[in-house]
């Protein structure tokens, strides 16, 4: 990408701007982002192996890429309520420990949230939870209003596997 391997800290993307290309700021020293307004898709690997600790992802967007904020120091992430996607492996190897899922999301690609401490994951009432978009080393504490897992057993035992708890609302 344009800025990868570069300096770079701190930076403030206009909005000018409607997409964030692929790998931009790869592998950059960020540690500060504004994403602007008009903002519709992150790009794969725009913001991997960055120091980013937070990000608030605007609710124009609506594709998170592959790899987007894979392996970035993301403590803090913000998902707008306009995302409808989210890429494989998207904030894998982050430092996420709370995640909400909107209810605008109806893809998360597998690994999108592996090798996280994630403790928490909130999501809409009737989302359906695919197992494989979070490690098998995740342990859920809170499921928001209850997901429905009951038309997929199948996922319902591949998520339940290696939880220690999920508290669920309604079943």
């Amino acid at each position: 990408g344009a800025f990868d391997n570069t300096q770079l800290t701190s930076v403030v993307i206009p909005d000018s701007v409607t997409r964030i290309s692929d790998g931009v700021f790869r592998d950059t020293p960020l540690t500060s982002v504004v994403i602007g307004k008009n903002v519709i898709s992150i790009g794969d690997e725009a913001f991997s192996g960055t120091q980013l600790t937070s990000v608030v992802i605007p609710s124009t967007v609506t594709s998170i890429g592959d790899n987007a904020f894979q392996n970035s120091q993301l403590t803090s992430a913000v998902i707008g309520d306009g995302v409808t996607s989210i890429g494989d492996n998207a904030f894998s190897n982050t430092q996420l420990t709370t995640v909400e899922i909107p209810a605008s999301v109806t893809l998360i690609g597998d690994g999108a949230f592996d090798g996280t401490p994630l403790t928490t994951v909130f999501v809409p009432e009737g989302f359906e939870i695919d197992a494989s978009a979070f490690d098998s080393s995740v342990v859920i504490t809170t499921i928001g209003t209850g997901p429905d897992i009951r038309t997929n057993p199948d996922i319902a035992s591949s998520w339940a596997e290696n939880k220690t708890r999920a508290d669920f609302d309604e079943l």
